[in-house]
């Protein structure tokens, strides 16, 4: 009798030891995914009022030749960065996961952007992450109508996310914008800056799974075991090789590039027509400041000839301005880029950045 007790007891020990792993590797909640945008394209006829708005409110000031009037954000978060991530889950007040397609749907609908990117944080994007985002942007960009002349423009991008040790070894945050969508036009990994300060790489932050595990469990209607989730999928990512070359690199590496100097020579050596624009360039773990001295020899590079001087959380929908107050994209694809080919000078500052979304992370 002694010994079925002692069998019976070491068989729920097993059970619950066998439960504890499972969430601690993150078989107990389901992975996030970027989705699919559900919202339709907006209706041409609006489309058409809008540019005669801005067409009409400028012959009321004078102005004999308009220029067309785009108003768009080139940093957008969605849960698939960590701190979105965080921010989303019960234990911080969140009201869930907010994935790309949300993010193309809001700045369709709600913001009535002409033209936006996305640019998660690249240390979080895994494999699967990354390549759901690249089906996401496309499919946000298949609703968009006439190819000629879409209701909006979505281009595919990354955020660079650097904190240096001292104010000569800090960089700030870069966000990297990728022109083309083809299969032959985007790199198979985004380009992160590194594990953060201290770390030798991600998997080394994560604690035990028995341990991860145990919290998932306790704080599970917090969302606990999301969290655990969300980690276990970012510590089984190794990084590649340094010193390789792009193309002979495997898809499913954490690929990372220490300076903005090594960030632009894995763009050339992609090859790939993309803008970076840096932001978050003062010295601090997480900082919002202005600071050209520290940034001013990385601001020579073709590939990144704005800086953005200002980051406003969540205002993209001032109440001050009218959707009839913005243009529309006439060129698919076309329209930021032509910031690189005109040679506008690197001084050029890109100003009034919202910094995402409602529901971006404040990256």
């Amino acid at each position: 009798m002694g010994r079925k007790i002692g069998l019976g007891l070491l068989a729920v020990i097993v059970l619950i030891v066998a439960v504890i792993y499972a969430a601690g590797i993150g078989l107990l909640a389901r992975q996030q995914h970027a989705g699919t945008p559900q919202a339709p394209a907006i209706d041409p006829g609006f489309v058409d009022e809008k540019e005669q708005a801005v067409h009409e409110a400028a012959l009321d000031v004078g102005v004999a030749r308009p220029k067309q009037i785009l108003f768009g954000d080139l940093h957008v978060h969605s849960t698939f960065s960590f701190d979105a991530f965080t921010l989303s889950l019960p234990m911080s007040g969140g009201d869930g996961a907010h994935p790309v397609s949300d993010a193309c749907d809001f700045a369709r609908h709600c913001s009535s952007l002409d033209f936006w990117s996305i640019n998660d944080h690249a240390i979080t994007l895994t494999p699967r992450r990354w390549g759901e985002t690249v089906d996401a942007i496309r499919q946000c960009n298949e609703i968009s109508g006439s190819e000629s002349n879409p209701d909006m423009v979505t281009y595919l991008g990354w955020e660079w996310t650097q904190v240096g040790a001292t104010p000569s070894t800090h960089y700030g945050h870069k966000n990297v914008i990728i022109r083309g969508l083809e299969d032959d036009e985007i790199p198979t990994r985004p380009i992160a800056a590194g594990a953060p300060l201290g770390i030798k790489n991600v998997a080394a932050l994560m604690p035990s799974p028995f341990l991860m595990g145990a919290y998932g469990l306790y704080d599970r209607k917090r969302g606990g075991l999301d969290f655990v989730t969300y980690q276990s999928e970012l510590a089984g990512l190794e990084g590649c090789a340094p010193g390789v070359p792009v193309r002979d690199l495997p898809d499913d590496c954490r690929e990372s590039a220490v300076t903005p100097e090594d960030l632009f020579a894995k763009l050339d050596d992609w090859g790939f027509d993309s803008l970076v624009i840096p932001h978050g360039t003062t010295w601090g773990f997480y900082t919002f400041g202005f600071f050209l001295g520290q940034t001013a020899h990385t601001q020579k590079s073709r590939s990144q000839p704005t800086e953005a001087c200002r980051s406003l959380l969540g205002s993209r929908e001032f109440r001050g301005i009218s959707p009839l107050s913005r243009g529309r994209l006439r060129r698919r694809r076309h329209a930021f880029l032509s910031v690189t080919e005109s040679r506008v000078p690197s001084e050029l500052l890109a100003c009034g950045g919202d910094h995402g979304s409602p529901m971006s992370g404040r990256g």
